[in-house]
């Protein structure tokens, strides 16, 4: 094995070890969060009428919760991982956490603004901005290279083709 392979494998393996670890850092993390909210959580989300503030509670909640088990028991050792099911549970709570998130924004401005037009305007504005998120995400999965662990977006953005929007 050549000196560069050797430190290639070396890299990965303190990569692969970095990445398990982080996972279970952040499962501990949302674990502690539940034990501490559980009984909030039980009082105001499951104890009253199911409302849309509890469906945008649930989605921003779960889909995350879900993610990071997965990682946990699948065990993936790096980010750009070939796997279409580890890709699809990626896509599939982000987009749904960030359509929660964007939601959430658009009715807490709408309804810091008294329900006023400028609220409406704004709120209108955050969904803009959300929707190009959720379309930038789906379209970075989709572009996401198996060959190279590079980025096309940020490939697309260094090179210089977004200047066509700032002349």
């Amino acid at each position: 094995m050549s000196a560069a392979a050797f430190d290639h494998a070396i890299h990965f393996a303190r990569q692969s070890q970095v990445n398990k670890c982080a996972a279970y850092s952040r499962l501990a993390l949302l674990t502690y969060d539940l034990v501490l909210s559980a009984s909030r959580e039980k009082e105001l989300i499951w104890q009253r009428e199911f409302r849309s503030s509890s469906v945008i509670y649930v989605i921003l909640r779960y889909p995350v919760i879900a993610f990071q088990l997965f990682n946990v028991v699948i065990g993936h050792t790096t980010i750009h991982d070939c796997n279409v099911l580890y890709r699809f549970t990626w896509a599939a709570s982000s987009i749904i956490t960030r359509l929660a998130i964007t939601v959430s924004f658009m009715l807490r401005v709408y309804a810091m603004m008294s329900l006023s037009r400028t609220g409406l305007v704004l709120a209108g504005f955050l969904g803009l901005v959300g929707a190009s998120t959720i379309g930038l995400d789906v379209w970075q999965d989709i572009q996401v290279s198996c060959a190279t662990s590079s980025n096309p977006l940020c490939t697309w953005l260094l090179r210089g083709e977004i200047d066509i929007l700032f002349v």
